[in-house]
């Protein structure tokens, strides 16, 4: 894999260096509304030590909640990555 990925599946196995993404599992939590300027600067301070690397994914329709399959294969086509709104 180059420096440089194109695609949400390359970020992804480089981030839990893998090549085998069948076994990640994922959960969802829902938070009201006023906690989440807390739950943000929370996730902030504890992941800042780690240098991460923000990129964005792209998503058909925002409205609906992306799940991690959604960033793998969508439509039997790869996810882009895309710049971050």
């Amino acid at each position: 894999m180059t420096d440089i990925d194109r695609f949400a599946w390359q970020a992804l196995n480089r981030h839990f260096k893998t090549d085998d993404l069948t076994g990640l599992a994922s959960s969802r939590r829902k938070f009201a509304a006023h906690l989440l300027p807390d739950i943000q600067t929370g996730i902030e301070e504890q992941i800042a030590p780690l240098s991460p690397k923000l990129v964005g994914v792209h998503q058909r329709h925002e409205f609906d909640a992306m799940k991690l399959s959604d960033m793998v294969i969508r439509d039997g086509e790869a996810v882009a990555l895309t710049p971050l709104q």
